[in-house]
């Protein structure tokens, strides 16, 4: 189904929330949480998703205006201690029924006691790994300003927090150029600054304020610097 103008595409979006907040009815043993969104695409699609909960794993769920239910699911690091599930929705130039959705969350690891940030990327065809990817390093612990945004094309995927590195303050940078597939530490994350850096005008919602036309990410007052690192995806 196509939805043709702002005013039927927000309409429909109301319609997708309610789908999405009564999920949890429709199913009994699942939750519905506070990670619901909508989103629009440049053709006026909808695309909606939530997470949901049952006894053992937590998922995503996306449901698209274009009648096409795709229901891609990852299994996260014990759910019961992840918290502010922030996805990003995007459908992409892939092809025109595609949506791509970046999940980035804190969890707590079993395996190595710490606490990690994981991601994870939907497709049409489900998740591009079976289990989600940890992008932080080793000896940090990650605090809660983790954000993602991703290119107009779905391709470039820039991912960004601040960590406690032996008691001092770091930034991360990660990215990825494949779509999520996979994921590169940039040199910058190294860089130890007296206060954890941000992006301008950093709202998910509006990608675009982030990468511009060259795909290229900017910091504040770190500009001048990272033109100098050719921090630039084509």
């Amino acid at each position: 189904m196509k939805v043709k103008g702002r005013y039927m595409a927000q309409s429909l979006s109301k319609k997708i929330s309610i789908m999405a907040l009564g999920s949890c009815f429709l199913f009994g043993n699942l939750h519905a949480y506070d990670s619901q969104q909508v989103r629009f695409d440049g053709s006026n699609e909808v695309v909606a998703v939530w997470q949901k909960v049952d006894t053992a794993t937590s998922y995503l769920q996306i449901v698209g205006s274009y009648g096409t239910y795709n229901a891609p699911t990852v299994s996260l690091t014990d759910p019961a201690k992840v918290h502010a599930f922030s996805p990003i929705l995007k459908t992409s130039q892939f092809s025109s029924a595609t949506v791509r959705a970046v999940a980035i969350w804190k969890a707590y690891d079993l395996a190595t006691q710490n606490l990690v940030i994981q991601v994870a990327v939907a497709s049409n065809s489900g998740w591009t790994t079976d289990s989600a990817t940890t992008i932080s390093l080793d000896g940090e612990t990650p605090n809660d300003d983790y954000r993602v945004i991703i290119s107009d094309d779905g391709h470039v995927i820039v991912a960004t927090w601040s960590s406690d590195v032996g008691g001092s303050n770091h930034s991360r940078v990660v990215t990825s150029s494949d779509g999520g597939m996979t994921w590169n530490h940039l040199s910058l994350s190294d860089i130890l600054l007296g206060q954890p850096v941000s992006f301008v005008n950093a709202q998910p919602e509006q990608p675009q304020s982030l990468i511009g036309d060259q795909t290229m990410f900017v910091f504040g007052y770190l500009l001048n610097f990272i033109k100098k690192l050719g921090v630039i995806f084509r």
